[in-house]
């Protein structure tokens, strides 16, 4: 439908007149092509940084703002080392304007630069007018199974920079399904934050130029810009300050979810107890990433630094859980060790496909109802963490772990998330392994 034509809807609505409209859409299912446009700054070395944002989207804010971010920061960057204001980096910082999750899935899949690629940042709807803002905007970090130093590197560039202009609010946020972002995958291997926002006008025709940000635009391109030439530059020095911002945020992250858990604790402590053993063991993993920044000779001197950094976590753990057991009246206490049991125990399942599963390749007689479990953080969770050496139960367990709220969710519960009418986990992995997702 025209603006005009719009215009004038509106004003019959606004004069009080009731209507009632009629589409017909006119479809065909074909072989075509998504495009993709690339562009590289070059390194001196091995890997790749890459910024990936959508394009062809009907929106200003979704996605423009994202692909106008992008090539801000590659002009910026590219004009500074031309200049020979900054160095050429050690690693390329790549561009990729993609056809939202198909032609990222595509590029994860097939192209060599996706097997090479140290990190990622996604630009969607990253600038929108803070008057149409559904929330602030915010920063997505990876899933627990790809938690990184990029989680706290980004955030505290956010810090940084967004300061500058407090007027504009935002803050951090677990990960969240939805877009290009779905790179931070174990079978993948891209850790990937992601900087966007939430719009009153998201995929309707109010989404015009107008309520781009330039302001925020700028600040986002900043951040942006910085985050990946400095992973992409990083040598042994710049990769050990990137393991104390992992480890200050591991600590601060214990430190939060100790409060969080002292009124849990009251009712189940080994629950909370092994929340934080788990929440220890997660950024400890965090920090442990920068040595893929390194070259073997580098990781064996860093090696020791990154092991004292891990102990200082873990021991944030002990304290709080210690805090815990004496405001439980029970001091002295140590959580019982996961010990996996039943059917789930004996199932070590592997993934067959790439990225969230879609169901795209069953018809949908074949799905027994099933929705498609696209968009769900339950499975995608579950499933990162099948790798073919843990159990399905230790997977499950993993993941309820990453997903807990107010209580642990059991497999079965979680399958019922994923699928109202899952009779079970078990059956649910079974019909993914009969139509070749997984395998054991």
């Amino acid at each position: 439908m025209s603006p005009a034509a719009g215009a004038k809807l509106r004003a019959r609505l606004a004069a009080g007149e009731w209507l009632r409209g009629r589409a017909v859409v006119r479809a065909r299912l074909y072989e075509g092509t998504l495009p993709t446009v690339t562009g590289v700054i070059p390194g001196s070395g091995k890997g790749e940084v890459v910024v990936l944002g959508h394009q062809f989207e009907q929106g200003a804010i979704d996605n423009a703002s994202g692909i106008g971010v992008m090539i801000e920061a590659a002009r910026v960057l590219q004009s500074l080392i031309a200049g020979g204001k900054l160095r050429p980096p050690e690693r390329s910082i790549r561009f990729l304007f993609v056809s939202e999750c198909y032609t990222t899935m595509d590029w994860a899949e097939r192209r060599r630069e996706a097997r090479r690629t140290i990190a990622g940042l996604c630009l969607d709807s990253p600038a929108g007018a803070p008057g149409f803002a559904l929330r602030p905007p915010e920063i997505y970090v990876n899933p627990h199974s790809m938690m990184s130093f990029v989680d706290a590197l980004i955030v505290h560039l956010a810090e940084q920079v967004m300061s500058a202009a407090p007027v504009y609010a935002w803050r951090e946020a677990p990960f969240q399904m939805g877009t290009d972002n779905n790179i931070a995958d174990q079978t993948i291997g891209v850790p990937c934050p992601w900087i966007g926002g939430h719009s009153r006008t998201w995929h309707n025709s109010a989404d015009v130029p107008d309520l781009v940000e330039a302001r925020l635009q700028e600040l986002v391109a900043s951040m942006s810009a910085a985050y990946a030439y400095l992973i992409a530059s990083a040598d042994a020095d710049i990769a050990l300050d990137f393991g104390h911002l992992a480890a200050a945020r591991g600590r601060a992250a214990l430190a939060s979810a100790g409060v969080a858990e002292s009124e849990r604790a009251e009712r189940d402590l080994d629950d909370s107890a092994q929340q934080l053993r788990y929440l220890a063991e997660r950024h400890a993993e965090a920090v442990a990433s920068v040595l893929r920044l390194l070259r073997p000779s580098e990781r064996s001197r860093l090696r020791p630094h990154i092991k004292a950094l891990q102990r200082s976590l873990r021991r944030a753990a002990k304290d709080e859980m210690a805090s815990l057991a004496r405001r439980a009246g029970r001091p002295g206490f140590a959580p019982s060790a996961f010990d996996p049991a039943g059917e789930l125990a004996g199932i070590v399942p592997r993934r067959l496909v790439k990225g969230p599963v879609t169901f795209d390749r069953i018809a949908p007689e074949d799905r027994g109802g099933r929705p498609s479990p696209r968009w769900s953080p339950d499975l995608f969770a579950i499933l990162n963490w099948c790798d073919g050496r843990r159990s399905l139960a230790e997977a499950c367990h993993l993941a309820a772990r990453e997903l807990r709220t107010d209580r642990t969710p059991t497999p079965d519960e979680l399958a019922r998330r994923i699928d109202p009418n899952a009779s079970s986990m078990l059956d649910y992995f079974e019909f993914l392994r009969a139509h070749g997702y997984v395998a054991w």
